[in-house]
């Protein structure tokens, strides 16, 4: 389940191979999961996370209710199980906890979603981002977080989909996308749909204390325009992060010493 040999992972299944709640939710059996792990009153039975994680002696977890169902969430959209995750939801899976017990990568579902790494037999990258973009439109729905960083690479799911080079998902992502990857990535146009909302945005910081300025990027396209839109909206280019930098020093290290005159 956890490298996306789906076929295989059936055929142990139908050759008794035992379940839990976490993936009887992967192979999609909603009737499993709600008959052999949910009790009517919606907690869940003794049994639903009884077998071991993935990596048992690196990152296991507690079997608390809110890991098992974030388990049963991350392998159910994994898997493209759409209906199963609804329910997951509906029962309470928090779709913004960073998924314990699987990896060390520290991110939410929706990281997992986005990592664009082509899982299973075929590995075809351009059919995993296709199936997996429901399940990203369904997360969405249920507040995913497209800001949230991760605890390892401090990316956010848009981020982790630029680096995969997953394509698809990040043109799905890219319309919800928060004011500092919009300026990470040039994207010019919800830059300003962002501050006609609320100008304060120019001014926003993250865990890391970077405003927009802050995350600058020369090679974004539109870069001086994302420049000059964030200095009419009230940006401060003399703010200073958590290490104590300004964007202009961000810039000069960067070799952008053309962008970081327009900070001057």
């Amino acid at each position: 389940m956890t490298f996306g040999f789906t076929e295989i992972a059936e055929l142990l299944a139908d050759f008794g191979a035992q379940l839990d709640l976490r993936f009887a939710a992967g192979l999609g059996r909603l009737d499993v999961v709600k008959k052999g792990f949910v009790n009517r009153d919606a907690s869940l039975k003794p049994d639903a996370g009884r077998l071991a994680d993935p990596y048992e002696n690196r990152f296991r977890c507690e079997r608390t209710r809110a890991n098992i169902l974030c388990h049963a969430l991350y392998f159910a959209s994994l898997h493209a199980r759409l209906e199963t995750a609804e329910f997951l939801l509906e029962l309470g899976a928090d779709v913004n906890q960073e998924v314990p017990g699987v990896n060390q990568l520290g991110g939410t579902v929706l990281h997992a979603l986005t990592a664009g790494v082509p899982f299973g037999a075929s590995a075809d990258s351009r059919l995993s981002d296709e199936r997996r973009i429901p399940m990203i439109e369904l997360v969405l729905r249920h507040g995913a977080s497209v800001t949230m960083r991760d605890s390892r690479f401090h990316s956010t799911p848009l981020g982790s989909a630029e680096h995969h080079g997953a394509t698809h998902i990040f043109e799905a992502l890219a319309p919800h996308a928060g004011v500092q990857d919009a300026v990470q990535f040039g994207l010019l146009d919800r830059l300003r749909d962002l501050l006609d909302g609320d100008p304060s945005l120019a001014n926003a910081r993250d865990e890391l204390g970077q405003t927009p300025l802050h995350c600058l990027n020369g090679e974004a396209p539109g870069v001086f325009e994302i420049i000059a839109l964030l200095l009419a909206n009230g940006a401060d280019p003399d703010a200073r992060d958590n290490a104590g930098d300004m964007p202009y020093d961000k810039l000069q290290s960067a070799g952008k010493s053309d962008l970081a005159e327009r900070l001057r």
